[in-house]
C-alpha cells in the first residue's frame, strides 16, 4: 500500500485527487472506460499527462454524458481504444 497520508487517517472524497496523482505515477499509462465531464477520471488524466504518462479512452455513444469527457480526451489526443491490443 502506498498512500501520502499517516496510518488511521481514513478516506474522504477531498484526498482522492492527490490518491490519484499516485496511482498515475505509478503506472505506464491511465486507460479510461466511460467518463462524465466532471468525473474524478479528469483528475487522473491530468496527473497521467504532467507525468508524461500515456492515456488510453475507449470511444461512447455521442448522445451519452458518460462519456462525454472519453469523447473529448480522443479528439485532444487521447490514444483510441477499441481492444486490448490497442493498449498493449
Amino acid at each position: 500500500m502506498v498512500s501520502e497520508y499517516p496510518l488511521g487517517v481514513r478516506p474522504n472524497p477531498r484526498s482522492f485527487p492527490r490518491r490519484n496523482r499516485l496511482i498515475s505515477g505509478l503506472s505506464l499509462g491511465t486507460l479510461v472506460i466511460e467518463a462524465s465531464e466532471t468525473s474524478g477520471a479528469s483528475w487522473t488524466v491530468k496527473h497521467a499527462l504532467d507525468q508524461d504518462r500515456e492515456v488510453f479512452c475507449v470511444p461512447g455513444s455521442i448522445f451519452s454524458p458518460a462519456s462525454g469527457f472519453t469523447n473529448r480526451m480522443i479528439k485532444l489526443g487521447a490514444k483510441l481504444v477499441s481492444s486490448y491490443q490497442d493498449v498493449l
